[in-house]
């Protein structure tokens, strides 16, 4: 959208789709010399428009990670001589020149001086360029060669802390002088503003992240849970901890089916395990698999968004590579990669969830081609609905399709339009709940950021939102029961809950993302205890801060 002075509409530049002049998820965007550029994240491409009449002018780049190919470009920068800029999800900067040729890039994956991990903004002035270095929770400055120079922010100490400390800085600005950088920070809802003589003149520190202090974790968004019966064979793969505590004392038998609990963490591309005793209430970190990578390689991944349980496989949805590992669950085998990028049946951009029917098929979420696709128990394409708009049966940016526990209803996250929408086994529209909060309403039945949803042994709905920072519960017309939750650190509280799923006992797991924990609670939204990395705290054994009251060291 163009506006003039006064704040009115002046002009309106492309559409969604894929064709050239169409954007899918614009992010970032540059003007040089009456040329508009566009990072088009969703396309995988730079767009090129004119400022007065929006015509496109050029298009660079295309799907991959070769120089001047783009997997998930994130921001653009333009220098004084009209060289471009260009930020990527595999942790590298590419510089082209006015015409739009390749001329080098720089960076790779990592945390050391110079390294990335998801260089998600780029800001260039007085011979430098910025970089919001995004999950290392820092800056960092280079020269116009790719040189790097200096690296500032880190991670905060406390929780929340700021003063010149960063967490997940997401957007900066460089002032034309270069004297000035703001950075900013949703994560924490704040923006912070730097002298560039005091960075360039800071010492370095090396502290451990709060987050980073056992038992918190770093996990990400994705959550799901499996029943599994012989808890002994559950992959052999590598072992992270053991610790377990327990909610309560009863006994756990070797025969007891056990619930494992299976929770993405993009930022370091894996997945964990725990195994979570329905009867025995125990939770124990297993093992994790993953690394980064391009892929499709066994258990590379860019960005493991989500994870799920199907025909004894674990799916993990690799937002980046736009595919699906499919890996054993007993065994921990890697059994193959699936489908790949692009708009066409069996295609993705964005892969989110996926639900099994009973009789083996797969519904697969789409997120920026808004639509649900369904595969056979073969993983051969059947059919696909949904798509872009706010209309019955429409679709913008779907995560989560969930059954109910009788496979007649198919629950969506429709995140883009700030509801849930509904559906049968055939792809049949049914209806729709929830909405966009208005001013002064806290949940109740409406959404900011619906995210992802999770469906009880008896059909009641619960819901995310890490806007609201709530737990919404439905039933399964729709109707809302109730809500918990609220901004904070204290148990029961939340500071962007993601991933949820219900145990077989009923008992509700919520990934709370932004205070690096996972919080139980009944089916009613008491709270019950606090897991970390490897170890569980009940409710009695927590101050009223969250805090243990016998640390572990």
């Amino acid at each position: 959208m163009v506006y003039n002075q006064d704040g009115k509409l002046k002009q309106r530049i492309g559409n969604h789709g894929t064709k050239p002049g169409e954007l899918i998820n614009p992010t970032g965007l540059a003007i040089f010399e009456k040329k508009l550029y566009v990072v088009d994240e969703g396309n995988n491409r730079i767009q090129v428009f004119d400022t007065d009449t929006g015509r496109l002018i050029s298009v660079l780049g295309s799907l991959g990670k070769d120089p001047g190919q783009f997997t998930i470009p994130k921001a653009l920068t333009i220098d004084t001589q009209g060289n471009l800029y260009v930020s990527d999800n595999l942790h590298r900067i590419q510089k082209f020149d006015a015409s739009g040729l390749f001329i080098k890039q720089w960076g790779r994956y990592g945390g050391m001086p110079g390294e990335m991990a998801d260089p998600i903004d780029v800001s260039f002035s007085n011979d430098t360029i910025y970089v919001a270095d995004l999950v290392n929770h820092r800056l960092q400055a280079f020269d116009t060669n790719g040189d790097f120079k200096l690296t500032w922010g880190r991670h905060p100490e406390k929780m929340h802390e700021g003063m010149g400390r960063t967490h997940y800085p997401a957007y900066m600005k460089a002032s034309p002088d270069g004297k000035i950088i703001a950075v900013c920070e949703p994560f924490e809802y704040r923006c912070q503003i730097f002298e560039t003589a005091e960075i360039f003149n800071m010492k370095p520190v090396n502290v451990l992240a709060w987050w980073q202090k056992f038992p918190k974790f770093h996990y990400g968004g994705g959550a799901r849970m499996a029943r599994v019966k012989d808890v002994n064979k559950v992959m052999n793969a590598v072992k992270i901890l053991s610790d377990e505590t327990s909610l309560d004392k009863k006994k756990q038998t070797n025969e007891a089916p056990v619930d494992i609990l299976f929770i993405t963490e993009p930022d370091i591309h894996r997945v964990v395990a725990f195994n979570v005793d329905s009867d025995a209430n125990k939770m124990t970190a297993r093992w994790s698999v993953g690394a980064f990578g391009d892929g499709p390689l066994r258990w590379q991944m860019l960005s493991a968004k989500s994870v799920s349980i199907s025909r004894g496989s674990i799916f993990v949805g690799d937002a980046g590579n736009h595919n699906f590992q499919e890996i054993d669950l007993l065994t921990g085998e890697y059994k193959g990669t699936h489908f790949g990028p692009g708009t066409g049946p069996g295609q993705f951009n964005g892969p989110t969830d996926l639900a099994e029917a009973p009789n083996g098929d797969l519904y697969i979420g789409d997120y920026h081609n808004n639509r649900i696709q369904v595969f056979d128990k073969n993983l051969k394409f059947k059919f696909e609905f949904g798509k872009l708009g706010d209309g019955e049966g429409e679709l913008f940016s779907p995560m989560g399709p969930t059954f109910d526990p009788k496979y007649e209803r198919l629950y969506v996250s429709d995140t883009g339009n700030l509801r849930i929408s509904v559906f049968d086994a055939k792809g049949n529209f049914l209806f729709t709940f929830g909405r966009r909060a208005r001013p002064g309403e806290w949940g109740n039945g409406t959404f900011l950021q619906p995210f992802d949803v999770a469906v009880s042994p008896t059909g009641e709905v619960y819901v995310t939102d890490p806007a609201l920072q709530l737990v919404q519960k439905f039933s399964s017309d729709g109707k809302f029961i109730k809500q918990w939750g609220g901004w904070g650190t204290k148990p029961g509280q939340f500071y962007k809950c993601k991933g949820i799923d219900i145990g077989s006992d009923g008992k509700v797991y919520v990934i709370d993302f932004g205070n690096h924990r996972g919080q139980v609670f009944d089916s009613d939204g008491n709270f019950l205890a606090i897991f970390g990395e490897g170890i569980l705290f009940p409710k009695d054994s927590l101050n009223a801060e969250g805090e243990p009251k016998n640390p572990i060291h």
